[in-house]
């Protein structure tokens, strides 16, 4: 093995163990669909550790006192693994129409009790929590619409659409907590894409590349080493 392939090994060991855990890396908070706007969202949660999570009983918080549906019992989030929470109706029904890998797991939850947009729209913060069965925070972002200055990513058209997708050189808890380290989603770069429109309940103003997190784009440079030595055991999205 060569010294270089052994400082990227060394370097993604000391990332893994700093940073291990789950962590929050892509948001679709105000897709642009015209009905049943709040089961269009969804959230992308990434294990950044090196052992399995059981993530059976959690669920998403917001600013409000309301939460979202709770994962199943059982369910679990192997390292370096990708998973998707989304609203109703169903996994497969977001599978299908955003195209995701069979390997991504989907999980469909109540998302009545949260609004991921409500604060954007006016101006203030808003707070997502992601929280284990006993209510405790495994991770925190707190976003804005990106029209304020302070560094979050904007949506050009002001009409909604484009998720926001932590960048790949940022995969950890306190990397997200930046807003110059989001990026908004534009279809053909880094996987994402357009849902297959239904109903309006997804429609071609919606983009996102949900199931994904390392793209096919050329990777920032603090990103190389790690990924020569671990994009093998890293999830990718199919087409």
């Amino acid at each position: 093995m060569s010294r270089i392939a052994v400082a990227a090994l060394a370097l993604l060991g000391l990332a893994l163990t700093a940073h291990g855990g789950v962590i929050l890396t892509e948001i679709m908070y105000n897709p642009h669909s015209v009905s049943w706007t709040n089961g269009a969202k969804w959230v992308e949660i990434y294990n950044n550790g090196t052992s399995a999570v059981d993530i059976g009983g959690w669920y998403l918080d917001d600013n409000y006192p309301g939460k979202s549906g709770a994962l199943p019992a059982g369910a679990s989030l192997a390292a370096g693994e990708i998973a998707v929470i989304s609203g109703y109706p169903s996994a497969s029904f977001f599978r299908t129409h955003w195209r995701s890998a069979w390997n991504v797991q989907v999980f469909a939850v109540d998302f009545t009790g949260i609004d991921l947009d409500e604060n954007p729209h006016s101006g203030d913060k808003q707070r997502l929590q992601l929280k284990n069965s006993s209510g405790v925070v495994i991770d925190t972002v707190e976003y804005y619409d990106g029209n304020d200055g302070r560094g979050w990513p904007a949506d050009p058209y002001g009409q909604g659409g484009p998720s926001i997708y932590l960048l790949p050189a940022y995969l950890t808890a306190t990397g997200n907590d930046v807003g110059s380290h989001w990026a908004l989603s534009v279809a053909g770069k880094r996987w994402a894409v357009n849902p297959t429109a239904i109903n309006g309940f997804y429609t071609s103003g919606d983009i996102g590349s949900p199931g994904d997190i390392w793209g096919v784009s050329a990777p920032e440079p603090a990103t190389l080493l790690l990924l020569s030595a671990g994009a093998l055991l890293l999830p990718r999205r199919r087409a």
